[in-house]
């Protein structure tokens, strides 16, 4: 299974203690034999925010995984959802 991050829990890891903070969620994965990843979506709200420079490297760094999500664009492109609240929901 997978161990999910969001937009917002990786970059208050990273602010609070860089990637050492951001290693602890690896360590929780595995501690519970789950893989890190993050969707989509979550991808590109890092690639939109201001610490990009920061958390892709990381990301690629460690091989996190990206999870495919179409149904998440979906309903933003919809108007059923705004990109807002998208990464969590793209988790669910």
């Amino acid at each position: 299974g997978y161990f999910l991050a969001d937009t917002n829990s990786l970059v208050y890891a990273y602010r609070a203690g860089r990637s050492d903070l951001l290693d602890e969620y690896l360590n929780i994965a595995d501690a519970e034999k789950r893989t890190l990843a993050i969707t989509e979506r979550v991808f590109k709200e890092i690639y939109d925010g201001p610490l990009k420079g920061e958390l892709l490297p990381y990301i690629a760094d460690r091989n996190i995984i990206i999870l495919p999500n179409p149904r998440t664009q979906e309903l933003i492109d919809s108007g059923k959802i705004t990109t807002t609240s998208a990464g969590e929901y793209s988790m669910l």
